[in-house]
């Protein structure tokens, strides 16, 4: 077992536990086998560490992508912009770059404000790698670098269209780090393939549920969301593993969405969907919470699963690795079996 595997698992059981008006039986005992099978599942090879030492920069980086280029080479921005809600590694930026807000604050009414600060901080490189937002169509690559040059910045565009190589490699060249970027990048291609030869054991057809869970701590109440269909889940990881989001049946003509999900108060209309699995992103403490004492018969299956926002195209191999170990042990058909054959 490596290293922090049995810390995850007693975590994990920690979360799960049956107690009293807590779990019923079937959901905390799949809980536990699902914390025990996340053990077995690769670590995330490329992923920035807690404690690592970062090569401090003058230089202002726009969107996450970018920003997850640099702290992979082990180098932080001065400052930086991004969707840091949807950014799990933005903390590690906390005390060695300054946050100037979302690419959405930059590109509204707030955007003078950011321009300024980012002249103030007289950086020696503008870099802007931004892929989009799905929940902000109107946010463009064009428009924000049209907004930095309008301040006499000239702000050095990454491309990420074709895979996160090409930016990479610029940023490593401007870094004087060409080894460690081509390191980087065979590691990532690497970590691509294995990803995509279990992608390829994932059933085809299978149905799933995506809910996104939220905990308070304070109230203790638990809040739970449905992706919408066409989002990141979707693209990313569903279309690409033949599986279907249910979401396209839940989520009626003219409903509210709001950033790619919908409010809900209960799982009485997902559970009637009969979804092979339901992942459970965000906290999925609060999507256990909800499933419990939903009656006796045949259960979905559920995982603890990432949400993949495109944030760092160098961290997918990692997410499509997790949603295939889950998927791939799934029975089609509205079964909500784990198979055998894992």
């Amino acid at each position: 077992m490596k290293e922090g595997g049995l810390a995850l698992l007693m975590t994990m059981m920690k979360r799960f536990s049956i107690r009293r008006g807590g779990l019923c039986p079937w959901a905390a005992g799949l809980s536990l086998w699902v914390a025990a099978a996340l053990l077995l599942v690769p670590g995330e090879g490329g992923a920035v560490c807690k404690g690592e030492a970062f090569q401090k920069r003058p230089i202002v980086v726009i969107g996450e992508p970018a920003v997850a280029a640099c702290l992979r080479l082990k180098v932080a921005p001065r400052a930086w912009v991004g969707r840091k809600n949807l950014w799990d590694d933005a903390a590690h930026l906390k005390a060695a770059s300054e946050f100037l807000g979302c690419p959405g604050r930059l590109s509204g009414p707030a955007g003078k404000e950011v321009v300024k600060r980012i002249v103030e901080l007289s950086p020696e490189r503008v870099y802007l790698g931004f892929s989009g937002c799905l929940y902000r169509p109107d946010i463009e690559e064009k428009k924000l670098v049209k907004i930095l040059r309008g301040a006499g910045l000239d702000p050095v565009v990454l491309d990420f269209s074709k895979g996160p190589a090409p930016a990479v490699r610029r940023l490593a060249a401007d870094f004087g780090l060409e080894q460690a970027g081509e390191e980087l990048i065979r590691d990532y291609e690497n970590r691509l393939a294995l990803a995509r030869q279990r992608l390829a054991k994932v059933p085809k057809g299978l149905r799933v549920a995506v809910v996104s869970g939220s905990f308070q701590e304070g109230t203790g109440k638990a809040f739970i969301r449905l992706e919408a269909p066409q989002g990141y889940s979707d693209r990313f990881i569903l279309e690409p593993c033949g599986a279907m989001n249910v979401g396209a049946e839940l989520v009626a003509a003219g409903e509210k969405v709001d950033k790619g999900h919908v409010m809900l108060r209960n799982l009485d209309k997902v559970m009637a969907a009969h979804p092979d699995l339901i992942a459970a992103t965000g906290d999925a403490l609060a999507v256990s919470l909800r499933l419990a004492g939903k009656g006796n018969g045949p259960a979905p299956a559920v995982f603890p699963l990432p949400l993949y926002a495109d944030s760092d195209p160098l961290a997918y191999p990692e997410a499509l690795t997790r949603w295939s170990a889950a998927l791939s042990g799934i029975k089609p058909a509205g079964s909500g079996v784990v198979s055998k054959n894992r």
